[in-house]
């Protein structure tokens, strides 16, 4: 589906590991896969990708764990 760009309020010392969750309001069943790239001390690429056409919201939760 696409991409969407994190920037972190304040930078961490060192490169820190996302953690991601993905809502998808649909009743029907897809083959997805979420991910990230470009991860920085100050922020990173969330990757959403559906096996065929989808429409509808989608809410991705992150979590940053680093120093």
């Amino acid at each position: 589906i696409g991409t969407a760009d994190v920037t972190y309020p304040t930078a961490f010392s060192q490169r820190p590991i996302p953690i991601l969750s993905a809502n998808i309001d649909s009743a029907s069943s897809y083959l997805w896969g979420l991910g990230w790239t470009d991860d920085t001390v100050s922020g990173f690429r969330i990757h959403m990708k559906f096996d065929g056409a989808y429409s509808g919201t989608i809410a991705v939760a992150w979590l940053s764990i680093g120093a």
